[in-house]
């Protein structure tokens, strides 16, 4: 398709407006004209059939149209016929002998006033104005009537020359006009099509241009304003210019790796950290969709990371690119409003801390081994001594032994949790997987904890469904660790009198076991840190000083590791319910 440049436009619409009023001006001066010469030549048809009137009334007229012609008589070529009709509509008298005593069939004879119409001349079959005046003859008595034929001829000669000369003055005026019109918009474009030229320098990014425009009108103004805007727009440009160099700076000397991505995960930036990372080179990364970096097998875990869709907004991920470097990745959505322009990707170097708690994990793993040989050790001493296999001992005795027992007891127990943990950190918390009856299980956990609640009296009840449960794969050793623990911390940090309530529901692919407790409960503050390794809330160490904060960190990761989820409801004052949910698998 053909672009117009509004010079054409201009020019088209100049031209059109000037065809269609000039045209309207020639057709109504035509009407005008023709309507003219119409009216003078039936004035002067009225003017001579006047006199001929009034001639033939005096008999003068009559006398001499019998020795000569109607053209020799009357000097008005465009009078074709004159006819005298009598009362009885038979013509008396004509400028034709042979119409004399026909019948004139026409309304207007006996004709009171001058009438004039239109008729037919039935010779020539011309369309003519009939004039019809009475005459006052006084020979009988009635009304006679001059019927008078006037041709229009002379009219429509007129009207076709004055169409020929009105049609070439129209021309050439219009010639004249398109010429100026030509010459006019061209003044008008050229302006424009400067500042035009000025606006694509300007939009290529020479801000120091300015457009020079003196037409001393509101083009010149718009110049101006052009002018203003570029000046305005280089300030503003050197002020982010000055922006994104210090973020680029920021960017680029950050400690971390920093990937933004667009919308379709393209790369956007990626910074020399990052590069460093992955020996990126950065020019031929930036632009790239992420899936072309699948075939790098450094950045492969990253990749496909990030190719994935996410419901969450913000994700964190560990990665271990190499034996000596391990990333933790963080993704961060860059909104405008609700739409998503795309998503800033953080690479930490959390290698070193994971050498740190590697270290520290084999220390607490190599320390719990030594420490758990003395204490085994000294806990069936001491069981010796209490049992009195080596003799009898009195009373004092037996209290101070029976605390060393207990001190001991809950030394091998934070060993063993010590070790749980570091095993969990290596990768090394084998599981026994078994088909096992859950409903069972906490059963005969609950079993284990009624001399406890009733210590304490505490009220505890296990809600079943009516339906037998069906057995699950599941290490039971691990599991019934985990409801231990739930169940031990509610019936704890509960009060005396308080209750406890375990349920077990059991749905189409999943079961689910509740532990609810109207105890303490746990502060909103901390809730967050519940799962935390050696985490213990201060409402709790007020009332308990014993235990570690181990429990649920090692429960978590029993639970994530079949597979299934954890999480708790706590209001602080009213009590806390956990939740365990487990899959529903019936083969290894």
């Amino acid at each position: 398709m053909l672009k117009r440049s509004i010079f054409i436009k201009i020019l088209i619409l100049i031209i059109s407006l000037s065809f269609i009023l000039g045209i309207s001006i020639f057709f109504v001066a035509l009407r005008e004209a023709n309507q003219s010469l119409e009216q003078a030549l039936i004035e002067e048809s009225k003017l001579f059939s006047q006199i001929v009137a009034k001639d033939i009334e005096a008999g003068y007229l009559v006398h001499i149209l019998k020795s000569k012609s109607l053209t020799e008589i009357i000097p008005f070529e465009e009078v074709l016929f004159l006819w005298i009709v009598q009362p009885d509509a038979k013509i008396y008298f004509a400028d034709n002998p042979k119409m004399v005593g026909k019948e004139v069939k026409d309304s207007a004879v006996g004709a009171k006033e001058v009438i004039i119409k239109e008729s037919v001349f039935q010779e020539t079959g011309e369309k003519i104005k009939l004039l019809v005046r009475p005459l006052d003859i006084g020979i009988e008595e009635g009304d006679w009537t001059l019927f008078m034929g006037i041709s229009l001829e002379s009219v429509k000669t007129a009207k076709e020359r004055l169409i020929l000369v009105s049609s070439a003055s129209f021309s050439l005026a219009l010639i004249f006009f398109i010429l100026i019109s030509f010459f006019w918009a061209r003044k008008v474009i050229k302006p424009i099509k400067k500042l035009e030229k000025g606006v694509m320098i300007i939009g290529k990014g020479d801000l120091d241009h300015q457009i020079e425009i003196n037409t001393g009108d509101e083009i010149e103004e718009l110049g101006n304003a052009f002018n203003l805007m570029t000046r305005d727009l280089k300030k503003q440009y050197l002020a982010l210019e000055g922006e994104k160099n210090k973020t680029l700076a920021i960017i680029n000397n950050f400690s971390d790796g920093i990937l933004l991505l667009d919308k379709n995960n393209k790369i956007l930036l990626i910074n020399p950290k990052a590069n460093s990372f992955f020996k990126f080179n950065i020019k031929n990364s930036v632009g790239k969709p992420i899936p072309e970096f699948l075939k790098i097998t450094s950045f492969k875990p990253l990749a496909e990371s990030l190719n994935k869709e996410r419901k969450k907004e913000f994700f964190r991920q560990e990665f271990k690119i190499s034996e000596n470097l391990v990333l933790e990745m963080s993704t961060v959505p860059v909104m405008t409003g609700r739409e998503k322009l795309g998503t800033l990707v953080i690479l930490h170097n959390i290698t070193r801390e994971k050498l740190i708690d590697k270290m520290k994990s084999e220390f607490v793993s190599l320390a719990a081994h030594q420490l758990r040989t003395p204490l085994s050790a000294i806990k069936w001493t001491i069981r010796i001594i209490l049992d009195e296999e080596l003799g009898k001992i009195n009373k004092e005795q037996r209290d101070f032994l029976e605390g060393s027992y207990q001190s001991n007891e809950r030394m091998i127990y934070l060993i063993n949790d010590l070790l749980n943990v570091a095993r969990i950190e290596e990768g090394r918390f084998l599981y026994e997987l078994s088909l096992t009856d859950i409903e069972e299980l906490i059963e005969s956990i609950i079993d284990s904890f009624k001399s406890e609640a009733e210590r304490k009296k505490i009220k505890l009840e296990f809600s079943k469904p009516v339906k037998k449960t069906v057995k699950i794969i599941l290490d039971s050793k691990k599991i019934k660790m985990v409801i231990e623990n739930l169940i031990d911390n509610a019936l704890r940090y509960n009060h005396h009198g308080g209750e406890v309530v375990i349920s077990l529901k059991q749905g189409k692919k999943e079961i689910e076991v509740s532990i609810k407790d109207n105890g303490i409960g746990i502060l909103a503050v901390e809730q967050p840190r519940i799962f935390s390794k050696f985490f213990r809330g201060a409402e709790v160490m007020k009332m308990d000083t014993k235990g570690n904060g181990l429990g649920l960190y090692i429960a978590k990761n029993i639970i994530d590791a079949h597979k299934g989820k954890i999480w708790f409801e706590s209001s602080e004052g009213k009590g806390t319910t956990f939740y365990l949910v487990l899959p529903i698998r019936r083969k290894v």
